[in-house]
């Protein structure tokens, strides 16, 4: 089943690269996470990149399945 609700956002990461979990990440380019709510968490992706819509693609996300859409620029 392809999820209908994908959120892409920021993970925000302190300065000792952990997130507000504890979790460890390390220092370096931009978190982002992508999580199916819809599908209670069927779907979870995380990548670095330098943009939400670089998370995007490389996560290889359809659109049509975003909750916000890339913005047009």
């Amino acid at each position: 089943m392809q999820p209908k609700s994908i959120r892409v956002f920021r993970v925000p990461i302190n300065q000792g690269g952990y997130d507000r979990s504890g979790e460890y990440w390390g220092i370096g380019m931009p978190l982002y996470c992508a999580t199916d709510y819809a599908y209670d968490g069927d779907y979870k992706g995380y990548t670095r990149a330098r943009s939400r819509d670089e998370a995007i693609e490389n996560l290889g996300l359809p659109i049509e399945c975003l909750i916000v859409k890339p913005r047009k620029d």
